[in-house]
């Protein structure tokens, strides 16, 4: 191992027994975001350490394309787990397009962490693919990473993976400051390459655009949402619940402001107390759906407001000429409004 330490990986990001130790870290992040147990666990930081300890060897130095497949055999001969043998090889998967993914969790793990080690590495210090111009495969990797994160169904926010592997290379010293505009070009290069995986998947565009109009969250969820809204999108029994849904998104993103408070005190008719009720009552399912990344769930609880929605806008004026009433309407419809987004933009979809 100590012969990684003249191995470079990147002049900027420094050697190979560097990444090693940022791939350990991250791999130990990942385990107890993903509450792995103790075994998991302790196998994945076993190959995170020996995960690259082949590149030092004359074998692959020789053969590169070896890399991994080599590895897995030295572990085999130096008597570790069969689990971590099998991940020191799988950790490099897929190498190209339409390559197979990793089988066990463990090299997942050590793939991940890899991975989003040298995407934030090297777009963190001016490494960015233009064109056809991509020397660390970073496209390819973003893509493993997704592809990933989907097969092994792993409800991991990727936002909170790249905010981790930024952390371990500020206190490594390697990045000074994590700039908002560097972590929103590492976000959008991740979002583009969700945006192609979905439409190769042939789900549409404004569709796509619903669900991903903020963060990525977990992908796996992400997909989640926007097959069912495929299928919703062609049901003609859905109009009179989609219409009810983006009517109130609509005039949310009219008022331009939030209107916090609630008042249930203030309210004049029981159109306003029932759509207030529903929204309390679903909340909470929203939250347990949220955690869970059930999408159908969430949807579900989501879709309850309809009828509601429909009630308070038939006997309520909104913009009473009571400014006080007024705003606690208004209110009402941001803090309902923002449920809904919870799950996605529904106003972005050209409904059928």
């Amino acid at each position: 191992m100590k012969k990684l330490e003249r191995v470079v990986f990147h002049e900027k990001l420094g050697t190979i027994h560097e990444k090693v130790n940022r791939v350990w870290r991250l791999t130990k992040y990942l385990t107890k975001a993903l509450q792995c147990d103790d075994e998991t666990t302790k196998h994945a930081l076993r190959a995170a350490t020996i995960c690259k300890f082949d590149l030092s060897s004359q074998m692959v130095n020789e053969f590169p394309e070896l890399q991994g497949i080599m590895g897995e055999k030295y572990a085999r001969n130096f008597n570790e787990h069969e689990e971590v043998a099998k991940a020191v090889y799988e950790h490099y998967l897929p190498k190209y397009a339409n390559d197979t993914l990793p089988t066990s969790m463990i090299g997942a793990l050590i793939g991940l962490a890899d991975k989003i080690d040298t995407i934030v590495g090297c777009i963190s210090v001016g490494i960015m693919p233009t064109g056809s111009r991509d020397p660390y495969g970073l496209r390819r990797q973003t893509i493993a990473i997704l592809k990933t994160l989907l097969d092994m169904r792993l409800n991991l926010p990727l936002e909170s993976l790249i905010d981790a592997s930024f952390d371990i290379y500020v206190d490594n010293g390697i990045i000074e400051n994590v700039s908002d505009d560097l972590k929103h070009d590492i976000f959008t290069f991740f979002k583009g390459r969700a945006i192609y995986l979905l439409g190769e998947d042939d789900i549409e565009q404004d569709i796509i655009d619903a669900v991903l109009y903020e963060e990525i969250d977990s992908f796996a969820y992400e997909v989640d949402k926007t097959k069912l809204l495929a299928k919703r999108r062609h049901d003609e029994n859905y109009k009179s619940t989609q219409e009810a849904l983006t009517r109130i998104l609509n005039m949310a993103k009219s008022i331009g402001q939030a209107y916090c408070h609630i008042d249930s005190t203030l309210f004049k008719t029981s159109s306003e107390r029932q759509l207030y009720e529903q929204y309390l009552t679903i909340t909470e399912q929203i939250q347990e759906a949220s955690d869970a990344k059930d999408a159908e769930k969430m949807l579900r609880a989501i879709e309850r407001l309809a009828t509601p929605i429909h009630t308070f806008f038939e006997y309520n004026m909104v913009m009473d000429s009571d400014e006080t009433i007024k705003n606690n309407r208004l209110a009402l419809v941001h803090h309902v409004a923002e449920a809904i987004f919870k799950f996605a933009d529904l106003t972005r979809i050209q409904w059928k």
